[in-house]
């Protein structure tokens, strides 16, 4: 039992050191944006309950809220020229391409 109680606070302990690097490192992404979208950015995590302020734009909807997207808000997202926020939750939306959608041989 004490093997297994040792085991557990080790996996604690690892996974306490990943999420202090993940922190560190999306805060010196955000500080590598501009100061008008990394202010945005932080605003929209510090009001978001979980403190994700990106959702993916998947099949006509926000992953987030789930919430359906307006046709011309998702080829806003999929287009990539602005920076286009959920109408529902106010998260920065992002379209990821499929990859199984791509020609064989592209990576």
């Amino acid at each position: 039992m004490k093997a297994r109680f040792q085991a557990f606070d080790e996996q604690v302990r690892t996974q306490q050191q990943q999420i202090t690097m993940a922190i560190a490192e999306r805060e010196r992404l955000t500080n590598e944006l501009p100061k008008a979208i990394s202010a945005l950015y932080k605003r929209i995590a510090a009001r978001i309950r979980d403190g994700v302020a990106m959702a993916e734009a998947r099949n006509g909807a926000c992953t987030a809220c789930h919430m359906s997207l307006r046709p011309q808000i998702m080829a806003d997202v999929r287009r990539g020229v602005e920076i286009i926020t959920c109408d529902n939750c106010n998260r920065i939306l992002y379209y990821a391409p499929d990859k199984a959608a791509q020609p064989v041989g592209a990576s």
